[in-house]
Order: C-alpha cells, then sequence, then structure tokens
C-alpha cells in the first residue's frame, strides 16, 4: 500500500478539483494527517474493516498503510471536513483489489453509467471508490505505468 494523491484531474466521484493545484503524476506520502469529528470510528474502520495495524495516542488514531502513515486528529472547530484520498496498487492486482474493496462496502457508483470502477484513459489508470464512516472518498488506484509506484521507466 501507498498513499498517493492526484492533483491533476478533478475527481470523478465528488467533482472537486485537488485543491486546484496542477501537477503531474503521483506523490508518495510518508505522513497524512487528516481532521475529523470522530478520529476513533475512523481509526475502528481503519482497522477493523481494512487490517490495518493501528495505534491510539491522546486521541489521535495512527493507521500504518504501507510505507505510509495515515493519522486522524480531532477536527479543530465545528466542521465536519471529509477527504479524497487514494491508495496505489498494481495494476494487476486491479480485480482482486476491487473484489476485496467491495466486501468492506458498497462500491461508489458513476451516477451517470451506474459503473463501479473508472476508467481514465488521459491518465492510463482505473479505479474503483468507497465512503468510510466520515465521508471520505477512499480510492484504489491502479496505474498502468511503473512511474505510479516509484519506479523509473526504462
Amino acid at each position: 500500500w501507498q498513499i498517493v494523491w492526484s492533483f491533476a484531474r478533478p475527481c470523478p466521484i465528488c467533482s472537486a478539483r485537488m485543491n486546484g493545484a496542477a501537477m503531474l503524476g503521483n506523490l508518495l506520502y510518508r505522513r497524512v494527517e487528516l481532521r475529523a469529528r470522530d478520529p476513533g470510528e475512523l481509526g475502528e474502520y481503519y482497522g477493523s474493516v481494512w487490517g490495518f495495524d493501528v495505534e491510539e495516542s491522546r486521541g489521535v488514531w495512527s493507521v500504518r498503510a504501507g510505507v505510509t502513515e495515515l493519522v486522524f486528529a480531532p477536527a479543530t472547530d465545528d466542521t465536519d471536513p471529509f477527504y479524497h484520498f487514494a491508495f496505489n496498487i498494481l495494476e494487476r492486482r486491479f480485480v482482486d483489489a476491487k473484489q476485496w474493496l467491495s466486501q468492506r462496502g458498497p462500491l461508489l457508483t458513476d451516477s451517470d453509467s451506474g459503473a463501479d470502477d473508472r476508467e481514465f484513459t488521459t491518465w492510463d489508470a482505473h479505479g474503483c471508490y468507497v465512503s468510510d464512516p466520515a465521508r471520505n472518498i477512499v480510492e484504489l488506484i491502479a496505474d498502468k505505468h511503473p512511474l505510479a509506484l516509484g519506479r523509473r521507466r526504462r
């Protein structure tokens, strides 16, 4: 597992442009901190449903997802924040990963086509989505070229 965030395209599910940043390719994060109204609920969800290792310290929950530490901290105001983030997976494992994900909750579908996965022809990738208890959109994305997992093309 690695967490990546794509900034170059709008989200096909939530139609948001990722903070308006224009960047090609993916970034690998060692630590991602997200705010949540109920961090414990998310820690429990990613531990029990996704099977990640989870730690709690002073109301902050950390989930180990491969090389990335995904941290859920309490929201600092009365907002109820939500995010869209992605786990990069190997292209050859997409079908198995999609099946695995569908066993953890209903896959989000495209409102026009009803499809439960999405092909990105201009990005040479495809993905599928679920929503967690905080309404975060969680994506499994399979990039079809080796740069997606940090390897150089030869």
